[in-house]
């Protein structure tokens, strides 16, 4: 290939996928479908980290070719665990029963590529309120809903909180809001696995 053929090509980003499990099987074949999307931008690792479910979870992950590992402990131990094995420049943290609308990747991509300002990025869901390229932060969402953030973010973040500390509901908390961004109009669905079963 030739120099000039070689700048033509831009390369993808790196983007590795947390999804920290718990006897999701109802919801995940559509996570992992929705996910896959995504292998056209970015170099796509996705990694479910399993708290020791006692249904088809782990099955229905390897099956959609995802990376599988073990990791009692509680949803810190399963976040940390997917880090240390990913390889992704970009995090994201993904619940096991939150679905993404179709184009969630695009938005996902300007993201990364205009990363200056912000340096963090939630996922809204289509009712919230956004504005500009990208959307204003009104209501900040749980950090299973789909936070961004580099992988040596997330790592200095893990490093600084005790063992169990950390969690879906907090960890946005610890980040600075300013530097925090919502991407718009992506979410499709949180399954509600006790609803269904009830």
């Amino acid at each position: 290939m030739s120099n000039q053929a070689r700048k033509s090509v831009k390369s993808k980003p790196s983007l590795g996928v947390i999804l920290p499990t718990l006897n999701d099987e109802q919801a995940l074949p559509q996570v992992l479908q929705g996910l896959r999307e995504a292998a056209c931008l970015f170099e796509l690792d996705v990694i479910v980290a399993d708290g020791g479910s006692t249904d088809c979870t782990v099955d229905i992950a390897q099956r959609h070719d995802a990376r599988v590992l073990e990791a009692e402990g509680g949803w810190q131990a399963q976040v940390a665990a997917g880090c240390r094995m990913l390889w992704g420049q970009w995090v994201m943290i993904l619940g096991g029963n939150v679905v993404f609308r179709p184009g969630w990747s695009t938005n996902l991509r300007l993201f990364v590529d205009a990363t200056g300002e912000y340096e963090f990025a939630a996922h809204g869901r289509s009712q919230d309120q956004v504005r500009g390229p990208f959307g204003f932060l009104h209501a900040v969402p749980a950090s299973h809903v789909g936070l961004v953030l580099r992988r040596s973010q997330l790592e200095t973040l893990l490093q600084r909180k005790r063992p169990g500390t950390l969690t879906d509901a907090n960890l946005i908390d610890q980040l600075d809001r300013k530097r925090l961004i919502q991407l718009p109009y992506i979410l499709h669905a949180v399954v509600d696995e006790q609803a269904d079963a009830a």
